[in-house]
């Protein structure tokens, strides 16, 4: 099985952590090379969830229903809390 299992050149360094209420882990990659770097999550038993792209927003905070508060810069160079739902059913 090892030797089947690909592994990347060089590991990422941890760029930042967010934990979430339900105890789920945030990490966003840091690269030498790159404004920011994917975000990986894990559950809360620290199995892999999934990874989102390096232009997702990283949440700074998380509401008690789960949905994420990010910080969001405009074309002004205006900074704006923005929440993104997480919950399509939820009204």
């Amino acid at each position: 099985m090892v030797d089947k299992h690909t592994f990347l050149d060089a590991i990422p360094t941890v760029g930042a952590l967010a934990l979430a209420d339900d105890g789920s882990l945030w990490v966003r990659r840091w690269h030498a090379h790159a404004d920011s770097g994917a975000i990986d999550v894990f559950d809360v038993e620290g199995a892999y969830v999934g990874t989102l792209p390096s232009d997702f927003p990283f949440p700074i905070q998380f509401t008690p229903e789960g949905d994420l508060v990010t910080v969001e810069r405009d074309e002004m160079d205006v900074e704006r809390l923005v929440v993104l739902r997480t919950d399509e059913e939820r009204k």
